[in-house]
């Protein structure tokens, strides 16, 4: 059985969720397959100039690359909203926040509707 060590799987997972190719990410990171085949079959960790490229690349922190957890405390959703939301200018950014604020608005009226249907 093949198991994934843990920073590649979480470079995989990072890449796949923002939908970046592997290839780009070898060439910003300035590494190659054979580096994260290296790090999969011996379980190790990066050096630091090159997990700070992997993070800054994959827009996530260097604890969660390397740990799994974040010093801020956000799951990778979190992180990836975020980190998305924040390639935007504020005219987007602010009807971003707009259509949450409606979708917060619409659950809470449901919330209210199906608690005044029990009363």
């Amino acid at each position: 059985m093949d198991i994934e060590a843990p920073i590649p799987k979480r470079i995989r997972e990072a890449l796949e969720a923002k939908g970046f190719k592997i290839g780009d990410f070898y060439q910003n990171v300035g590494i190659n397959s054979q580096y994260i085949r290296n790090l999969n079959v011996q379980g190790s960790i990066p050096a630091a100039d090159t997990a700070i490229k992997m993070a800054e690349y994959l827009c996530v922190s260097v604890k969660w690359l390397i740990t799994g957890q974040d010093d801020e405390g956000l799951s990778q959703n979190e992180q990836i909203l975020l980190s998305q939301f924040n390639l935007l200018d504020s005219k987007n950014q602010e009807e971003i926040l707009g259509i949450i604020q409606l979708k917060i608005n619409n659950l809470k009226k449901g919330e209210n509707l199906s608690s005044s249907g029990i009363a």
